[in-house]
C-alpha cells in the first residue's frame, strides 16, 4: 500500500512539473525598477558605454550648466594654447545673464585660456563660457553652431543648444541619455580626455590678478562630490568629476564620474529638487553608485592575446589557417549572477588573407553582446608573423590566372577574333573561288560563242560554195 501511495505521489509530482515547469530568468542588463527621487537618471559603465540603470532618460530636459561639458569639448578639440592671452569683449560680458554665475569679468580684461577654462568648468562661470566661445569661433552664435554639430556627430538624438553656458532658454534642451554620451566622450576620447579629466577633478583653482582685477580669484569646484568645505554629506571619495547645473526651470542637475578599484562609472541625474534640506541630485547619485556596487560586477570577457578565431591564409609557409587573437582586453560591468549563455558574439574578418602577414596585423573584429545589448568590440590581430612561400605564391598565382574571369575574357576575345578572321578568310576565299569560276565560265562561254560563230561562218561558206 505504501508503495502504491508513493508511486501515486511521484506521478502527481511529475505531472505538476510538466504542467508548471521551473524557469530561471537572467538578470537584465539595464535595470529600471530601482527607486530614485529624481525624475531623470542614468547609470553607465563608462568603459563600454552600457547603460546599467535608467529612469526616463529620453525625455527632453533643460541641462542648465551641464551644457558646459559640450562647450569644453568643442573648445578643447581645437588643441588650444592654454597660455594664450585672451581679451574679454564687451559682447561677452553683456551677453552674460544678469544674476547668473560668473567670474565678474570686465571688458578689456586679459586672462589666459587656462584661467577661462577652469573658471567655466570649476566655478561654472557663464561669462568665461562666452569669452571662450568668441575666442574659438569668432562669435557666440558660430560657436553654438559648432556645439550642435558636435552633438549630432556624437549621436545625440534630441539635443539643441542656444548658448555655451546653459542659462535657461526654452529652445535649449537635451536628454539624460544625450548628456551621458557627451560626458563619456569628454572623459574617454584620447584627444581631450587627459586635459578634461584634470580640469573637472580640480577642487580649487586660483586666477591671479589681471590688468583690470587687482585681487586673486579663488574658485572652488561646484561639484560637492569632490572633497570640499561646503557640505561634507555629499563627498564621495571615488569621485573624479564632472559638472553641476541648476536653474529654476532645469532643477538641480549633476553629471558625475567615479573610479572604484579601476571600474569607472558615469551617473547623470537631472531635474532634481531639495527635499528635507538635501539636494537630491547628490543623494540619488550616491545611491546609484551604491546600487552599482551591489548589483553589478566587473567581468573580463576577453583578455589581450586570447585566441578568438581562425581564418584561411594563402601562400604561407606551413599554415593554411591564421590564428586571430584579441588585441586588447574587454572588461565590462554585468549583473551579479549573470547568465553566460546570454553572451553572444558577432565577428567580422578580412576576406582573402595572403602571406606575408606581420604579427599584430589587424584582420577583423569581434563584437560581444549580453542579452542582445552590445558590450563592446575587440580588434582581431594575427597571432604571429606568417611568411610567404614563393612556390605556393607562383602556383596559386598561376591557378588564379587560369581560373580567373579576367583570364577567360581575353581568351574568349582572341578565340572570337580568330574565328571571326577565319570566317571572313573563308568567305573571302569562297568569293575568290566563285569569282574565278565565274570568270572561267565567262571565258568558256566566250570561247563557246566564238567557236559557234566560227562554225556558223564555216557553215555559211560551205553553203555558198555549193
Amino acid at each position: 500500500m505504501k508503495d502504491i501511495k508513493y508511486l501515486r505521489s511521484l506521478a502527481l509530482l511529475l505531472i505538476w512539473i510538466c504542467l508548471f515547469p521551473f524557469s530561471v530568468s537572467a538578470a537584465p542588463l539595464t535595470q529600471t525598477d530601482y527607486a530614485v527621487d529624481s525624475p531623470h537618471a542614468l547609470l553607465m559603465d563608462m568603459n563600454s558605454g552600457m547603460v546599467l540603470y535608467q529612469k526616463d532618460m529620453d525625455t527632453r530636459i533643460y541641462p542648465a550648466s551641464t551644457t558646459k561639458i559640450m562647450t569644453a569639448i568643442v573648445a578643447l578639440s581645437d588643441k588650444p594654447d592654454f597660455d594664450a592671452v585672451i581679451t574679454v569683449s564687451e559682447t561677452a560680458v553683456v551677453s552674460t545673464p544678469v544674476g547668473s554665475s560668473s567670474m565678474g569679468l570686465k571688458p578689456g580684461e586679459e586672462l589666459t585660456f587656462r584661467d577661462l577654462m577652469y573658471g567655466m568648468m570649476v566655478y561654472s562661470a557663464n561669462d568665461a563660457a562666452n569669452v571662450l566661445a568668441e575666442y574659438n569661433a569668432g562669435s557666440i552664435e558660430a560657436f553654438v553652431d559648432k556645439m550642435n554639430q558636435k552633438a549630432e556627430e556624437l549621436g545625440a538624438k534630441d539635443t539643441h543648444f542656444v548658448t555655451p553656458h546653459g542659462f535657461h532658454d526654452d529652445d535649449h534642451y537635451t536628454t539624460t541619455r544625450d548628456m551621458a554620451i557627451f560626458a563619456r566622450y569628454a572623459m574617454t576620447d584620447p584627444s581631450i580626455r587627459d586635459t578634461f579629466r584634470e580640469i573637472v577633478a580640480t577642487q580649487t583653482y586660483t586666477v591671479e590678478p589681471t590688468n583690470l582685477y587687482p585681487e586673486q580669484r579663488i574658485m572652488n569646484n561646484t561639484n560637492m562630490l569632490l572633497p570640499n568645505k561646503q557640505d561634507k554629506r555629499y563627498i564621495y571619495k571615488d569621485a573624479i568629476g564632472i559638472k553641476t547645473g541648476h536653474t529654476s526651470e532645469a532643477g538641480y542637475c549633476l553629471v558625475s564620474a567615479a573610479n572604484k578599484n579601476g571600474e569607472e562609472l558615469l551617473v547623470v541625474v537631472m531635474g532634481s529638487s531639495i527635499i528635507d534640506g538635501l539636494n537630491m541630485s547628490y543623494m540619488d547619485t550616491l545611491s546609484l553608485y551604491g546600487f552599482a556596487a551591489r548589483e553589478f560586477q566587473k567581468e573580463t570577457i576577453v583578455s589581450a592575446g586570447d585566441s578568438l578565431d581562425e581564418a584561411p591564409i594563402a601562400n604561407a609557409f606551413g599554415s593554411k589557417y591564421i590564428l586571430l587573437n584579441a588585441k586588447e582586453e574587454l572588461s565590462v560591468m554585468l549583473p551579479v549572477g549573470y547568465d553566460p549563455e546570454l553572451l553572444t558574439t558577432k565577428k567580422s574578418v578580412t576576406q582573402n588573407i595572403h602571406a606575408p602577414i606581420k604579427e599584430g596585423t589587424e584582420l577583423g573584429s569581434m563584437e560581444y553582446f549580453y542579452d542582445g545589448e552590445s558590450l563592446g568590440t575587440v580588434p582581431l590581430v594575427a597571432d604571429k608573423t606568417y611568411h610567404l612561400n614563393p612556390l605556393l605564391f607562383v602556383l596559386n598565382g598561376f591557378i588564379w590566372i587560369i581560373t580567373s574571369p579576367w583570364f577567360f575574357i581575353p581568351v574568349l576575345v582572341i578565340v572570337f577574333i580568330v574565328a571571326y578572321g577565319r570566317y571572313h578568310r573563308k568567305r573571302r576565299i569562297q568569293k575568290q573561288r566563285m569569282a574565278k569560276r565565274k570568270a572561267m565560265q565567262e571565258e568558256r562561254t566566250k570561247k563557246d560563242e566564238e567557236s559557234q560563230r566560227e562554225f556558223e561562218k564555216t557553215f555559211q561558206w560551205d553553203d555558198l560554195k555549193k
